[in-house]
């Protein structure tokens, strides 16, 4: 995998860094030998994605992306249209009902 490199600190001592993160899988390998599951900590990032683009040569990567991205926009604000909309009549009708429980119980 190639994860890890090994540093030379001087006076005979090392230290493993990372070196290529992009080459990790997390498949937990590295932290498997009881000596090093104390040393090393596999953490994610959240919000933090990696991806790629493979074009067939039709289309250049970058209008490719920036349409795909814009295209994800449009498709999320579509949504959060009809989330807001669908709240905006749960709001509506609950309002009514309240409504109409006050006049019940007088």
């Amino acid at each position: 995998m190639d994860v890890f490199d090994i540093e030379d600190l001087g006076a005979g001592k090392t230290r493993a860094r990372v070196a290529q993160p992009r080459s990790c899988t997390l498949c937990r390998e590295c932290v498997r030998h009881k000596e090093w599951r104390n040393k090393i900590k596999l953490l994610r990032k959240r919000d933090h994605f990696i991806f790629s683009v493979e074009s067939t040569g039709v289309y250049d990567p970058v209008r490719l992306v920036r349409t795909a991205l814009s295209l994800l926009i449009r498709k999320c604000e579509y949504h959060i249209d009809a989330v807001r909309s669908a709240a905006s009549e749960d709001n509506e009708e609950g309002g009514a009902e309240d409504e109409e429980m006050e006049e019940e119980s007088s």
